[in-house]
């Protein structure tokens, strides 16, 4: 290798050094942008989420009072609720409902993974909880 090659190859190194430098630099400066952005959007998402559940269970004491809005939004069921209250208590809807009619009135049968709400005409009498 001549003189020459070994200025060049020095020159070129210093400019690599000095171009990986800045590259490394404006990463470290992109990558701290995007977790700060990150961050402030897992922040408002939070807040919006908290606005959400607040204004729910306003909503849900409005419909059925303090008691059982309450209930209601902690996804809590009590016998003497409701269809209409364990629905909006439920998350998913049942898999299957069975209704009969009998000599003491309509009763039906709320099916979910877990569990049954039996309720006689619109009050819930009885849950069954599965556990495995």
């Amino acid at each position: 290798i001549s003189r020459i090659h070994i200025r060049k190859l020095t020159r070129s190194n210093a400019l690599f050094k000095i171009i990986s430098k800045t590259s490394l630099d404006d990463c470290a400066n992109i990558v701290k942008m995007n977790k700060e952005q990150k961050e402030a959007e897992r922040k408002s998402q939070e807040a919006e989420y908290a606005k959400y559940k607040a204004e729910r269970r306003s909503e849900l004491i409005s419909k059925y009072g303090e008691k059982y809005g309450n209930l209601v939004n902690d996804h809590k069921l009590e016998i003497g609720m409701t269809k209409e209250m364990c629905k909006d208590a439920m998350i998913f809807p049942p898999s299957d409902i069975c209704t009969k009619t009998t000599a003491f009135g309509n009763e039906s049968i709320w099916f979910y993974t877990y569990s049954q709400l039996h309720f006689s005409g619109d009050k819930l009498v009885k849950v069954v909880t599965y556990s495995f």
